[in-house]
């Protein structure tokens, strides 16, 4: 979330959005946009590529190009409801995604909706399930007989990667939604 808004209330984003959002068909502010997300893919690692979406215009992507996966979650149920929410961004569901090398790769997304006085648009951040979660997925299988990964989400990231006995694991989901219900 905080790298979201960290890319949305940059100031070359904001003045970026709100040109392109004014001249949808200027090829060179486009440019400029999609210059701007590519050189913030680099500021975290497991980055693949950043979106950005204003209401009125069509999503701008950064310099590497989408995959075909990555430009279809745009048109889906995730990032729909991600749209119509006032406040606060959620992960989608993780998929696989062919690498411009032809590799089939885990990937999530995290969406956010921004809106202030001029600008209403959504930041969208595809990052490497692999390079995100690898390095803790690693260690873990060294380290514990079983874990399991909690979200704030009531939803599984990745179904197949769930290890443990299925009654033990819905024990743990239960606990979690018993949480969050009376958290919120």
């Amino acid at each position: 979330e905080e790298y979201a808004n960290y890319i949305a209330y940059s100031k070359d984003v904001q003045q970026e959005v709100k040109m392109y959002e004014q001249a949808p068909e200027n090829g060179d502010l486009r440019y400029e946009l999609s210059s701007t997300l590519n050189s913030l893919c680099y500021v975290k690692s497991g980055v693949r590529g950043i979106a950005v979406h204003s209401s009125s215009v069509p999503p701008v992507y950064s310099l590497i190009p989408p995959s075909e996966e990555e430009k279809e979650l745009l048109s889906g149920e995730w990032y729909e409801s991600v749209r119509e929410r006032e406040s606060g961004g959620g992960f989608s569901k993780g998929f696989y995604a062919r690498r411009a090398d032809g590799k089939m790769v885990k990937v999530l997304a995290y969406g956010k909706n921004f809106k202030n006085y001029e600008l209403d648009f959504t930041v969208v951040i595809f990052l490497d399930y692999t390079e995100l979660f690898g390095k803790i997925e690693r260690f873990r299988s060294r380290e514990f007989e079983k874990t399991y990964w909690m979200t704030p989400q009531k939803e599984l990231l990745f179904g197949e990667d769930i290890q443990g006995e299925e009654t033990q694991l819905q024990e743990l989901v239960n606990t979690g939604r018993e949480f969050i219900d009376t958290s919120e």
